[in-house]
């Protein structure tokens, strides 16, 4: 039965994700307070790596969470104590590197380090699985993917309503809230938007058996897998053309590689469920991944060239990693029948840590 939108249920469900949630909801709060402070005054050194800490911490705690779901109280405790002791590290021993260096690097760094903790809330709730069925991986994601739509919704609505509101108000009544859009903003973000989003994440004992989304469906059909096709006719034309002309290939061609190869992985990830059942979309799967092996080959070529003439730089590097990840991860949709996409975020955690 649908529950009546009242404040008694907004406080109880408020309470429930509070009770799941506690790691997760006191670093969102601690969190906005010290952007807050910074909106006012950002020459805090200190508050600006407790603010990136407690960003990155953030995923870490959900996904640790829903780990220690069904644990006993101690092992939930440890875990806990894990996430804070990585937190305090990063904040005493790395973090300082943004205040004390200001390289481009260390964005570079903590940026993937984001990726990976993120990466992290996806697969780390079935590691207490022996058997871990891909479907109910997808199904789950799934369900995060749609909490995360949900919540940007409905934030960008609560805020723009809060912004008009304020704005007509201090305009009839000549009243100033004292409160700046950014401020505002804030806020939203970091306590209607954890609070909002929590509520709805899934438990991996959530019943997993749902329809597969028509409209999702049709967002990959028409529009993704024209795309992917499309940039692979780009791509493998102009690799074509320099077999012919045997000239150099330019280096922007390995971030075009890899934005094709990741969004040909977006899109077989999006339709892994009906990939499993239609004969059709098995084959396009393996013909992605087997036309992803040259453009691989291409896109660690073009590096090397760039390597051998000016040097290893952070980019160039990172291209490598990725190339190589690429290159493994289509070696393994390939000579696997049973293929588990909860390789994808696992191993890119791997690479990115």
């Amino acid at each position: 039965m649908e529950k009546r939108f009242s404040l008694e249920n907004i406080i109880s469900g408020t309470q429930r994700t509070i009770t799941r949630f506690p790691l997760s909801v006191f670093t969102a709060l601690l969190a906005t307070a010290t952007a807050l402070v910074l909106f006012d005054d950002q020459n805090f050194p200190s508050l600006v790596k407790l603010l990136l800490t407690l960003v990155l911490v953030f995923p870490l705690s959900v996904g640790v969470t829903a780990f220690g779901e069904h644990y006993n109280s101690k092992i939930k405790a440890s875990l806990v104590g894990a996430v804070v002791l990585f937190a305090v590290t990063y904040y005493f021993f790395i973090a300082r590197n943004f205040i004390e260096y200001e390289q481009l690097k260390y964005y570079i760094q903590y940026g993937l380090w984001i990726l990976a903790s993120v990466s992290v809330a996806t697969f780390l709730p079935f590691l207490k699985q022996q058997t871990v069925r891909a479907l109910d991986f997808w199904f789950y994601n799934q369900r995060i993917v749609y909490a995360f739509l949900a919540t940007f919704i409905y934030s960008a609505v609560l805020f723009i309503g809060l912004v008009v509101a304020m704005t007509s108000f201090s305009f009839l009544f000549d009243i100033t809230f004292g409160v700046e859009p950014f401020e505002l903003w804030i806020m939203v973000v970091g306590i209607f938007c954890p609070l909002f989003f929590l509520s709805r994440y899934p438990s991996v004992q959530d019943d997993s058996a749902t329809p597969y989304p028509d409209e999702l469906r049709k967002f990959a059909y028409y529009i993704l897998v024209p795309l992917v096709a499309l940039y692979f006719i780009i791509l493998y034309s102009y690799t074509i053309k320099i077999l012919i002309s045997w000239e150099w290939p330019k280096g922007i061609i390995s971030y075009m590689i890899l934005g094709f190869s990741t969004l040909g992985i977006i899109t077989y990830t999006i339709l892994y469920p009906l990939i499993v059942k239609e004969e059709r979309l098995q084959k396009f799967s393996k013909i992605f991944f087997i036309a992803l092996l040259p453009q691989v080959a291409v896109l660690l070529w073009a590096v090397w060239m760039r390597v051998a003439d000016y040097g290893i730089t952070e980019n160039r590097y990172l291209l490598i990693v990725f190339g190589v990840w690429l290159l493994a991860l289509a070696t393994y949709f390939l000579a696997n029948t049973k293929r588990n996409i909860s390789v994808i975020p696992t191993s890119l955690f791997v690479i990115l840590t």
